[in-house]
């Protein structure tokens, strides 16, 4: 009687050892989890890259794999709809509007009072213009990049009243040395890092940097401040500046900037730019282009303890070895030598992945991370994030007015001035982001251009005046 399986016993499948899943695991070959990095796909909703699984959806074309956004909160899948909608997606576009105005007044108003006031001119109570009105005229030179002369005239018919004139401006600017200019917008840094930590959280968050070097072409043969460019638009002479910059988009500040003014204060200009940034934030990776290919900036980053990948230079050495190599990606053991003290060795490790974008078919990078033949791909793409820094230099230089003057005070302000406008329309687009959307959006919705005339014109209509 205990053999009599019973009625409807052959419909029901027999048990096997191991149990089915209805579902796909979320675990590699080597049974660990798979990281975002790994999952190259953004937000649906606000594009941000912190995605992770979160389950499955199951449809009549089959199992999906859902994830969900770490910066919103949305779930969804690759290839279908947002499974959380987006609250402005039913033509409330007058309500987005308004909405934009009131943070951007809001906004206006903080800036006059926090900025304005860290970058004071330093002029007697009796002086005919104040701090605001140099500054007002300087971001419509800005904004329209025009010269200190005509910016003034155009301004003067914009905003219908008296303002200084250029060369006003320019006597003041002279004033202020090298130091003073520095620790002014350092400090101006520092308050909008303030800023937008109160709106949203980003001390001790983990974000991933670029270290670079900017240039500002300058027709001159030499002065102070001047050195050797890379020849662009027939000027082999410039300034040069050194900025470290997140990647993430929506969080794209420039952490700081450092003036450069030899060649050998470059090296010392990195280590000012990672200690900096870690004040504020933790450095997940950096990202640095072929300059960086030596070995005491090597140094720098592990004594600090910074993960980094930097594009390495095709030297004897690496072409020694590609000629060794059969099948890609190839990993391997490396090390930087010198010949100028102070000597040594720095090993690291070297990959070289395939890449259609370069003329020999292959790209080569040095990391100290745990890097594989299974996961070198990954890594050159992770890479490309630090394309976007190329951006923010565009904007940056729309930001930035234009001069002749060879005056290095001059320079320096202007383009310290608009790495502080850009940093502030970071900030108005991630506070007024959080504000509408609840989440930082991952592309501007509020223009430069857009931004600038609410700073610059108080009888702006949309300005609280």
């Amino acid at each position: 009687m205990g053999n009599n399986p019973g009625p409807g016993a052959s419909d029901v499948a027999p048990k096997s050892g191991k149990r089915k899943r209805g579902y796909k695991s979320s675990r590699d070959a080597c049974g660990r989890f798979v990281s975002s990095d790994e999952l190259e796909t953004v937000c649906r909703l606000c594009g941000s890259l912190e995605v992770v699984k979160s389950g499955f959806n199951f449809t009549k074309e089959g199992t999906k794999q859902r994830y969900k956004c770490n910066d919103c909160g949305c779930t969804f899948t690759p290839t279908s709809n947002l499974v959380k909608r987006n609250r402005f997606s039913d033509g409330a576009d007058k309500d987005v509007r308004e909405a934009k105005i009131a943070g951007l007044r809001k906004f206006r108003r903080l800036v006059e009072k926090e900025i304005y006031s860290l970058l004071d001119f330093g002029l007697y109570p009796q002086a005919k213009y104040s701090t605001e009105n140099f500054l007002d005229m300087m971001t419509h030179m800005a904004i329209t990049h025009d010269f200190a002369e005509n910016g003034s005239k155009t301004f003067r018919l914009i905003a219908k009243r008296e303002n200084p004139s250029a060369d006003d401006l320019l006597w003041h600017l002279a004033k202020f040395s090298r130091e003073e200019v520095e620790r002014r917008f350092v400090a101006v840094f520092d308050r909008i890092f303030q800023i937008a930590n109160e709106a949203i959280p980003l001390r001790g968050k983990r974000f991933d940097v670029v270290v670079d070097f900017h240039d500002w072409q300058c027709h001159c043969k030499g002065g102070e401040g001047v050195i050797d460019i890379p020849r662009k638009k027939g000027a082999s002479k410039g300034y040069r500046f050194a900025t470290i910059n997140i990647v993430k988009p929506g969080f794209r500040f420039t952490l700081l900037a450092l003036p450069v003014r030899k060649h050998s204060e470059m090296i010392g200009a990195v280590e000012k730019l990672l200690k900096f940034a870690m004040r504020w934030i933790k450095i997940n990776r950096v990202y640095c282009d072929r300059w960086f290919y030596k070995r005491e900036i090597v140094r720098i980053f592990k004594r600090l303890k910074v993960k980094f990948i930097i594009r390495a230079l095709e030297s004897t050495k690496i072409k020694k070895i590609i000629r060794t190599i059969g099948s890609l990606p190839v990993v391997m053991d490396h090390e930087l030598t010198g010949h100028c003290p102070p000597y040594g060795r720095e090993k690291v490790k070297l990959f070289i992945v395939k890449s259609e974008d370069e003329e020999s078919g292959m790209m080569y990078f040095i990391t100290n991370s745990n890097v594989n033949e299974k996961n070198a791909d990954r890594f050159a793409k992770l890479y490309r994030r630090r394309w976007g820094i190329e951006t923010s230099y565009r904007v940056k230089g729309d930001f930035k007015p234009k001069t002749t003057s060879r005056r290095y005070a001059i320079r320096l302000f202007y383009f310290m001035f608009s790495v502080c406008l850009y940093n502030c329309w970071v900030l108005v687009n991630l506070t007024v982001g959080m504000t509408l959307l609840k989440f930082v959006p991952s592309e501007p919705f509020i223009t430069a251009k857009f931004f600038g005339a609410i700073l610059y014109l108080p009888s702006s209509p949309f300005d609280p005046g």
